[in-house]
């Protein structure tokens, strides 16, 4: 076994997954609210491979995906809410209501 995770989006089934040798061991998905909004609605990680940073992996990949096709994101996931307060470098991609 390899120590080498992947970290793939399907934009079909509005996901990114981690896959370590071809099997899956994390998951997030997404819907899109708007053409140019992303809700990050789960986070999922195999328990044996929990505390490992995969979550974060897969938050940050849809973060940098979001930036490169000039989208915001909004965190309905607890995990990705925790993320982006801890992640100021992100902060920048959350969707913010007008008031």
């Amino acid at each position: 076994m390899t120590d080498k995770i992947e970290y793939k989006l399907d934009e079909a089934d509005n996901s990114v997954g981690a896959y370590l040798d071809n099997k899956k061991i994390g998951e997030l998905n997404f819907t899109t609210e708007y053409p140019s909004i992303l809700a990050i609605t789960r986070t999922w990680t195999d328990d044996e491979f929990r505390g490992r940073g995969i979550g974060a992996e897969l938050v940050r990949y849809i973060a940098e995906y979001a930036r490169k096709n000039e989208k915001k994101i909004i965190s309905k996931c607890s995990f990705a809410v925790t993320f982006f307060k801890n992640n100021p470098a992100f902060q920048d991609l959350e969707y913010k209501e007008s008031t």
